[in-house]
C-alpha cells in the first residue's frame, strides 16, 4: 500500500510540475506570435497615419492658399473702389 501511495503521489507531482513547465516554455512563443501579429498591424496603422497626415496637409495648405487668393482679392477691389471714388468715375 506504501508504495502504491508514493506512487501515486509521484504522478500527481509529476504531471503538476510538467503542466507548470510547459505554460512557462508556451508562454514566450505565445507572446512572440502576439508581438508579430501587432507589430505587422501597429505597422499597417502607422503608415496609414502617415497617409492621413499627408492628405490632411495638403487640405490645409489648399485652404490656407484659397483664403489668402480671396483676401488678395477683396484688396484689390476694395482699393479699387477707392481710386475710382477719388476720381468721381
Amino acid at each position: 500500500m506504501k508504495k502504491n501511495g508514493n506512487f501515486i503521489f509521484g504522478v500527481i507531482f509529476g504531471s503538476l510540475a510538467v503542466l507548470i513547465l510547459s505554460k512557462f516554455f508556451s508562454s514566450k512563443s505565445k507572446e512572440d506570435k502576439m508581438i508579430n501579429m501587432f507589430g505587422e498591424t501597429t505597422e499597417k496603422i502607422k503608415e496609414n497615419f502617415k497617409d492621413l497626415v499627408k492628405n490632411f496637409g495638403k487640405i490645409v495648405k489648399e485652404m490656407k492658399s484659397n483664403l489668402e487668393h480671396n483676401k488678395c482679392n477683396k484688396n484689390q477691389t476694395d482699393k479699387i473702389d477707392q481710386v475710382e471714388e477719388e476720381l468721381g468715375t
